[in-house]
């Protein structure tokens, strides 16, 4: 069998490609890490799950902390959610909101991933991936703050997601798609879009004007 193609299940034709070797590869990981954990879940587990030599976990990911949170964060990776124009932010937030990703043997991936984020060497790994989607979201915001402001934005995808599918807050999932777009924008756009400081006045501030005031009689 070649090293670098999963083992084919009965009658089905033997997949030849990077691609299905690492769907395969995410597949079996993410049933081992539901089932016995990160910390109980070897390499060669997972690798002879897939059917494959376990130098391909390595080759297509790097080690096994970072075939966990690609496990994790499959098809919901955050920064899926800033490419595009920023005005439509909220409706692809909406839309990534919607998608909920596969249950790892019953667990949401976020579940899992709280789970497990205390692992050496995995928490670094999450870190540094929400730190890029905050930096590269920062860069495509005008005015000051814009790190903050990016910061807040993506707190809100994570918070609606968090209390979705942990806390089960099933007043997220049942609104209608407009009226919860609606309520993102609201919060989502002041953000997104602020007035040029040197237009404004801080508030408790007194306004000036150019003309002098008149003299007292």
């Amino acid at each position: 069998m070649d090293a670098d193609s999963p083992r084919p299940r009965a009658g089905e034709p033997r997949p030849r490609c990077a691609e299905a070797t690492s769907a395969a590869l995410l597949d079996a990981a993410a049933a081992r890490f539901a089932r016995d954990g990160y910390e109980a879940t070897s390499v060669r587990d997972i690798a002879a799950d897939a059917g494959v030599n376990p130098a391909l976990i390595y080759r297509y990911f790097g080690s096994k902390e970072k075939l966990f949170v690609s496990v994790v964060s499959r098809d919901r990776d955050p920064a899926t959610v800033i490419d595009g124009p920023m005005d439509e932010l909220p409706d692809r937030s909406v839309t990534w909101f919607h998608n909920r990703p596969p249950a790892i043997a019953g667990e949401h991936p976020l579940a899992l991933m709280l789970r497990s984020a205390g692992r050496e060497g995995v928490s670094d790994l999450m870190r540094a991936q929400v730190r890029d989607t905050v930096a590269a979201l920062a860069a495509r915001l005008d005015g000051p703050d814009a790190e903050l402001r990016a910061a807040m934005i993506l707190a809100l995808n994570v918070g609606m997601g968090a209390l979705s599918s942990i806390a089960g807050v099933d007043v997220l999932m049942a609104a209608p798609p407009d009226r919860l777009r609606d309520h993102l924008a609201a919060a989502m756009m002041p953000l997104i879009d602020v007035p040029d400081a040197a237009t404004t006045t801080p508030q408790g501030a007194e306004k000036t004007t150019t003309a002098e005031s008149p003299a007292n009689p």
